[in-house]
Parts: C-alpha cells; sequence; structure tokens
C-alpha cells in the first residue's frame, strides 16, 4: 500500500513538472497572433530575392549592407509597399519581408516585426528559417 502511495505521489509531482520555458517570447500584439496562427505543416517560404544567409540570421549575407545591390531591393521594397497602398496584400507581404531583413540587420529591432506583422497575409514567410 505505502509503495502504491508513494509511486501515485511521484506521478502527481511529475505530471505537474513545469514545462520548460520558450526560448523566445513575442509581446502580444499582430505579429504573435500571426505566428501562433501558422499551421504546424505550413511550407515555409525561400528568402527574397537575392536575400538570405544560409544558416545565418537574420538572413543577409556579411556586408551586405555595403552593397549597391541590398539597397536597390530595399528600395524597391519600400516603393512596392507604397505604391500597393494595402491592395495586394500578398505582393507587399513580399516587400516587408525585405525590409524586416534590412532592420534587423540594422539593428531597428522595433522595425522589423513591425514589417513582419503587416506582411501576415503571407504566412509561409512569417514560417521561414532564412
Amino acid at each position: 500500500m505505502l509503495v502504491a502511495t508513494i509511486a501515485a505521489l511521484f506521478l502527481a509531482v511529475q505530471d505537474a513538472a513545469p514545462t520548460p520555458a520558450p526560448w523566445m517570447e513575442l509581446p502580444a500584439g499582430p505579429l504573435r497572433d500571426a505566428v501562433l496562427g501558422l499551421a504546424p505543416d505550413l511550407e515555409p517560404a525561400a528568402p527574397p530575392e537575392g536575400f538570405g544567409a544560409k544558416g545565418r540570421a537574420p538572413g543577409l549575407a556579411a556586408g551586405a549592407l555595403l552593397e549597391a545591390a541590398t539597397w536597390s531591393r530595399w528600395r524597391a521594397a519600400l516603393l512596392e509597399v507604397r505604391a500597393s497602398g494595402g491592395k495586394d496584400a500578398r505582393a507587399e507581404a513580399r516587400a516587408r519581408a525585405v525590409l524586416a531583413l534590412v532592420a534587423l540587420e540594422q539593428g531597428r529591432h522595433r522595425d522589423a516585426p513591425a514589417h513582419l506583422a503587416a506582411g501576415a497575409a503571407e504566412p509561409a514567410l512569417l514560417a521561414a528559417r532564412w
């Protein structure tokens, strides 16, 4: 009887063990809502053309901010967002992914999530691992 009681207590304590804390927690807001809404089987998008350094976050190659091509693509993305005016949410999401990558590389950690949240119309971009 004592062994059964100890076993029951052990199992109860084991079930009550705290779950590990997440490695990253997003603050409440549109980006968190969009990320939490991602389907587990969603196929991640490829990085925007000209961006993405395999295995390196935030996804720009070393020295990319010094290259004219990076800034040409950034400018094109900015113009695409402005021209879209919210009419083409998918195109705007792809453009905002570029803006988010550049913002992260520059250390603008407040701007990058705002770009990603605004681009939530393209969930595969949120799931991408750049």
